[in-house]
């Protein structure tokens, strides 16, 4: 009950996957991750499946695209008007950019390579020195 599947600050949402459009009901992204999430933690307790939480077909699932912890970068990911995210999930050996008019997206799984820092709504990386 402690795990966050999503955090919300300084204008970006960062997630483990990434959100596709097709979650977002009438825009609402609150309403889409918090009663998503709170019905798939429930789903979860109950042993039953939710699609917010599910594998799409790039990673061997059986629903179209994956959700906000099985999303593919690659071939699922698509960035959402107005919405910034923060992800990870798919490995690259940099960081990856996928900018529109009105969104800002990243994914930062580098296998630890880089640390992401988010500061007065700006995100930048830099290279870790410690691994």
């Amino acid at each position: 009950e402690l795990l966050l599947p999503f955090i919300y600050t300084q204008t970006y949402y960062i997630t483990h996957a990434g959100l596709h459009p097709s979650f977002i009901v009438d825009n609402n992204v609150f309403g889409t991750l918090f009663t998503g999430t709170k019905n798939a933690l429930d789903d979860i307790k109950n042993r039953n499946f939710n699609t917010l939480f599910g594998a799409g077909e790039a990673r061997g699932g059986y629903q179209e695209f994956g959700g906000i912890i099985w999303l593919d970068w690659n071939e699922e990911f698509e960035p959402i008007p107005n919405i910034n995210q923060i992800v990870g999930h798919t490995t690259f050996e940099y960081p990856q950019k996928n900018h529109t008019k009105n969104s800002k997206n990243y994914c930062l799984d580098t296998k630890n390579k880089y640390i992401g820092i988010l500061e007065n709504n700006k995100f930048y990386w830099i290279e870790n020195i410690y691994i």
